[in-house]
């Protein structure tokens, strides 16, 4: 359905017509959402949009004069499309006041509109005009109306019948304050029944400076509109020799323009004014305050409705459930509104939407649970996404991020792959995911590699210093590591897994005064709930202190995990390998899943015990044996022999 926004000046000379062909720019040139728009010219004295949007068919083309004076004539509905002609700018489309030739003025005097509105149906013909408008496909998401100027029938049928929302334009002296302040004050409802007409004042040209007068005129302008934020839009003396579209122009200039900005905040305040816009649809969900109790399925489903094709609302799916972490499991506990939007997102899917196989597989994974196939459905999503566009590498890189999580490390790496040749100047997402693939690979010089790469396209992220102090780590290059390391600490919350790496490198450097320092000032503020990871920290600096978290919290970790670690403390502690050797061949009860607990810092200690010889080459295969039957999983625990000998 088009949104229908009249310009109006109760004065001429404000700018309005330059207003409307700017904000019309800017809608159709929004860089995610653009919008289709048709403006029409219902300036009929004066007309000139048609030298605003540079329209070459003036003198040819016919319009709205030209339009009412068939329907007169013939007593029946003209097409509109005939009226309707393309301009030279993308997505903008004109309806012009009329055919600018020697005819003109005789047929709009011709146009007896109070008349018409009387007895020939007029107030009939402009609301079939909206409608045959609002029909057209591809459709008109907005229709911005030039208004004539002053009190006028032609005016009041702008004001008062075209418009979803009305902008008024005004200069600040008395004569358009009091001209303005009349047409806003006959908008107000008459009773309960009517509702308020939607309006939008801007205050144009507005001076670049502000004293105590324009203070005051302003203060009177705000009393007009107590309701409203008033708008401005900046004086421009370039605006004063010839009309032009400025915010093209300016929108391509490295400095911003404060004219621009106040044409910006116009569109915007259009859009925001337009609750089936999908652009205000899509801030509103993605404004939406946590814990509010409002069902976002809805407006999702509207969104996608109206823009099935648009990728960024597929990939962010799980909005439309509020809180991903708790996605309704049953179709029992999932509201109407998101019965319906995932019916609708298995119809698009099994229509060959690949965004829409995108989206549900998304969706599949966050609702996945250990007892269902959830997973594998998610992939096969994907892999049909894959074979309609080969293309797709946001689907290729959700199917290497699932072959990850699935422990299929050699399909993660050919996807992320496939991606960076899709993409040779390279992309910082999907080195990313590679140098991970890698580093859980424990192939560090590739993992290193990749992620230098990403940082090189996005040194911004401070999540990839958190791989590369890994990759480094590994390698034996602790200073480096011990830098970035740090950089991650810094970007994260205390008792994340990064948070205690720092200590372990400076422990694999050597430095173990240091490194306890680091981890007791980490214990002094850390939840209980992390001990598990302190104690696992320790393992590089002090076994015993790994033995008397362990048994002072009984909690944490999963015995799987407790066993290994007090395993591991009284090898790194010296003990009799002997009096050890029964308890790791023994098969541990419940193996644990990868995700469940990450070895990566432990084998990295084994790593840098290996280099420095503190650990016989026995002792390590007793360590890696106990991790072998913890985890399980393909996870490679085991070094190469040549690390060994």
């Amino acid at each position: 359905m088009s949104y229908f926004v009249t310009f109006y000046s109760y004065k001429g000379g404000v700018g309005r017509t330059l207003a409307l062909a700017n904000a019309a720019w800017l809608l159709a040139n929004h860089p995610t959402e653009p919008a289709r728009v048709l403006a029409l010219d219902f300036d009929l004295g004066a007309p000139g949009l048609v030298q605003v949007f540079g329209f070459q068919r003036a003198n040819k083309a016919e319009g709205i004069v030209d339009y009412v004076t068939s329907y007169l004539k013939k007593a029946a509905i003209p097409d509109v499309k005939k009226y309707i002609h393309r301009t030279r700018y993308n997505n903008i489309d004109i309806m012009p006041a009329g055919r600018m030739n020697s005819q003109y003025q005789r047929h709009l005097e011709s146009i007896d509109w109070r008349g018409m509105y009387e007895s020939a149906f007029g107030y009939e013909l402009i609301e079939k005009l909206k409608s045959d408008i609002s029909a057209l496909i591809p459709e008109y998401d907005y229709v911005l109306i030039d208004s004539l100027t002053g009190y006028s029938d032609v005016g009041g049928i702008c004001v008062n019948q075209f418009p979803d929302t009305l902008a008024l334009l005004f200069r600040l002296n008395q004569q358009n304050l009091d001209g303005i302040k009349s047409v806003y004050q006959a908008l107000k409802p008459r009773n309960k029944n009517e509702q308020t007409r939607s309006v939008i004042p801007v205050i144009t040209p507005s001076w670049p400076f502000l004293d105590e007068a324009a203070g005051k005129w302003i203060d009177k302008a705000q009393r007009v509109f107590p309701d409203n934020k008033l708008l401005e839009i900046s004086f421009d003396s370039s605006l004063s020799f010839g009309e032009q579209i400025i915010s093209e122009k300016a929108s391509k200039l490295p400095l911003a323009s404060k004219i621009l900005a106040d044409y910006k905040a116009l569109a915007e305040q259009i859009r925001e004014k337009n609750l089936s816009d999908p652009l205000t649809i899509w801030n509103g969900i993605r404004s939406r305050s946590p814990g509010t109790f409002l069902d976002p399925a809805e407006p999702y489903l509207r969104l996608l409705s109206r823009r099935p094709r648009v990728l960024t609302y597929w990939e962010h799916l799980p909005l439309a459930f509020g809180f991903p972490l708790f996605l309704p499991r049953t179709k029992g506990s999932r509201s109407q509104a998101l019965q319906k939007l995932l019916a609708f997102t298995d119809q698009e899917a099994e229509a060959g939407n690949s965004y829409a196989l995108l989206g549900r597989s998304i969706i599949r994974r966050l609702m996945y649970d250990k007892k269902s196939d959830a997973q594998t459905k998610s992939k096969e999503d994907l892999d049909k996404a894959i074979q309609i566009d080969p293309n797709f590498i946001e689907a290729r890189l959700a199917r290497g991020h699932l072959s990850y999580e699935l422990e299929q490390y050699e399909d993660a790496i050919a996807d992320f792959t496939a991606c960076l040749k899709l993409h040779p100047k390279g992309d910082s997402r999907v080195e990313h995911s590679l140098a991970e693939v890698y580093l859980r690979l424990f192939r560090a010089e590739e993992a290193l590699d990749m992620i230098e790469r990403a940082i090189k396209h996005n040194s911004k992220d401070l999540e990839m210093y958190l791989v590369r102090a890994k990759a480094r780590y590994l390698l034996g290059d602790y200073s480096a590591a011990l830098v970035d390391a740090r950089i991650a600490a810094r970007a994260n919350f205390l008792g994340f897994p990064g948070s205690f790496l720092p200590s372990q490198i400076l422990a694999a450097n050597g430095q173990l005064d240091e490194a306890a320092k680091e981890l007791q000032h980490i214990s002094e503020r850390l939840d209980k709930d992390n001990w598990g990871n302190l104690a696992e920290a320790y393992l590089a600096v002090d076994p015993e202190m790994t033995i008397r978290l362990l048994q002072k919290n009984t909690r944490e970790p999963k015995p799987a995990v407790r066993k290994v670690l007090l395993i591991l403390a009284r090898i790194f502690r010296g003990d009799e390998l002997g009096t050890l050797a029964a308890e790791i061949a023994a098969p541990a009860e419940k193996p644990i899943a990868i995700d469940d607990w990450d070895f990566f810092e432990v084998i990295a200690m084994l790593r840098a015990k290996e280099r420095n010889g503190s650990l016989s080459s026995k002792a390590l295969n007793f360590a890696q044996e106990a991790i072998h039957k913890t985890v399980m999983t393909r996870y490679p625990v085991k070094m190469k022999e040549s690390e060994l000998e």
